[in-house]
């Protein structure tokens, strides 16, 4: 659930003496019309049917924190006025069964069972006013309190609260500038990155592949009865993975028309950060990329802890990284320098070394030598763990590679610029002396 605090700052409107009005402003009486709006549009299910209404959790949310008369307004307080209001949900608690504790009732929600994917969606406009210290596992229906700024209400609603308007709106129209930025805000997710893996599955044969992306304040995972009961979530810390929508979901748009395929996509690859947990999810991932959004990619980070995770298609992979034209930052993180020295003879045949011998020197290891030649491609290289020898090897390597090719670009700068001065200056004049020679 996305902290908006703050969001409505950036979309200001300036009045008639020049005086900023924040968007999330409370104009007199703006709740009033908005509560009375909702009430029309809910008459039909309020009254004694039994349909189940066709609101999603989070938009009842909404519509609890401006109709139920509590503000700001816990999960409970959005429960109880959710059931209070509507016969479907009345029915369906009654059907299950009323938590008491602690003297107060407790909605059990398996009645809603959307519950807990909705607390932790990310696009309800919820701004949270409680103190994060004092949310514990047992008491965070009634103690995490959230504001529901007006504005970002009715904007969440206005499929419901508006006419259709007739007619396609001409995105081609608006200025690229105005598409590019589109693009930016629906594909950059967090700037930790996506973290990507792979596994192999048995039945039905084949390679499944997930992405996964770092958890925020308040986010949980479905426990037991598959995420049905809130009481059973597990909490999450911030920054752990969690799993990310899919490539169907986030991409979908781009098979919207060629044009937009075209513009959008290198957004997603270039502006976000892909984290490859092990060497065997690096190289699936980079062999098995189309090139046209290969091409694209700029922020990479790749965990090379253990030698044997080295998969036999890593070279390729490591050939295929130092193709990418635009590899703004690199990040490798290794555990220590004596796993790599020290590793087993059978580690050491799959890379191609039959030596009996531990190696002695980092540039012994081929991985090292193809690791500093990809990483001499990107503009920044960041390389974590207790490694001060492969660290010393790679940045040295990575120096020398880039001054290397420095000189040979100045090298055919010269040649360039030598070649013109004698195409069009000794060569055209001795010919012009020829000729004028043979004719005299």
């Amino acid at each position: 659930m996305a902290d908006t605090a703050g969001d409505g700052d950036l979309l200001t409107k300036t009045g008639g003496h020049g005086s900023a009005i924040s968007r999330n402003a409370v104009v007199p009486g703006q709740k009033v019309v908005l509560k009375d709006e909702i009430e029309q549009l809910l008459v039909e299910y309020t009254t004694y049917a039994t349909t189940k209404p066709p609101f999603p959790i989070e938009e009842l949310f909404v519509m609890a924190g401006v109709c139920s008369g509590k503000s700001p307004i816990t999960g409970e307080d959005a429960l109880e006025w959710i059931v209070q209001t509507f016969p479907y949900y009345t029915q369906a608690v009654l059907r299950k069964h009323v938590r008491v504790a602690s003297g107060r009732e407790y909605f059990h929600t398996n009645s809603m069972p959307d519950i807990p994917e909705a607390l932790r969606h990310h696009a309800i406009p919820l701004v949270s006013v409680h103190d994060p210290a004092t949310v514990t596992f047992n008491n965070h229906m009634t103690v995490k309190k959230y504001d529901v700024p007006l504005p970002a209400a009715r904007t969440f609603l206005r499929h419901h609260l508006e006419e259709d308007r007739p007619g396609v709106f001409p995105f081609f129209d608006l200025p690229p500038e105005l598409r590019n930025c589109i693009y930016m805000m629906m594909l950059f997710f967090d700037e930790r990155g996506f973290k990507y893996n792979y596994h192999r599955v048995v039945n039905p044969p084949g390679i499944k592949v997930f992405m996964q992306l770092p958890s925020r304040e308040g986010d949980q995972v479905p426990g037991a009865n598959d995420g049905a009961d809130m009481y059973l979530s597990t909490w999450v810390n911030p920054g752990d993975w969690m799993t990310a929508p899919s490539f169907a979901k986030i991409l979908g748009f781009l098979q919207t028309s060629k044009q937009i395929r075209n513009e959008a996509m290198p957004y997603f690859y270039s502006d976000n950060r892909f984290f490859f947990n092990t060497a065997n999810d690096f190289a699936f991932a980079i062999n098995s990329l189309e090139t046209d959004r290969f091409k694209h990619l700029s922020d990479i980070h790749i965990k090379f802890e253990w030698p044997y995770e080295y998969p036999q298609d890593l070279p390729r992979a490591l050939q295929r990284l130092a193709t990418v034209e635009n590899l703004r930052r690199l990040q490798l993180d290794f555990s220590t320098d004596d796993v790599w020295l020290k590793m087993e003879a059978k580690e050491r045949r799959k890379m191609g070394v039959n030596r009996l011998r531990k190696f002695i020197r980092i540039d012994q290891i081929p991985i090292m030598v193809q690791l500093a030649f990809a990483a001499s491609h990107a503009d920044t290289l960041v390389i974590t763990g207790q490694c001060t020898l492969i660290d010393g090897y790679i940045t040295g390597e990575v120096a020398r590679l880039k001054l290397l090719k420095s000189a040979m670009v100045a090298g055919a700068g010269l040649k360039a610029v030598d070649d013109t001065k004698r195409g069009s200056g000794g060569f055209g004049s001795s010919g012009s002396r020829k000729r004028n020679k043979g004719q005299g």
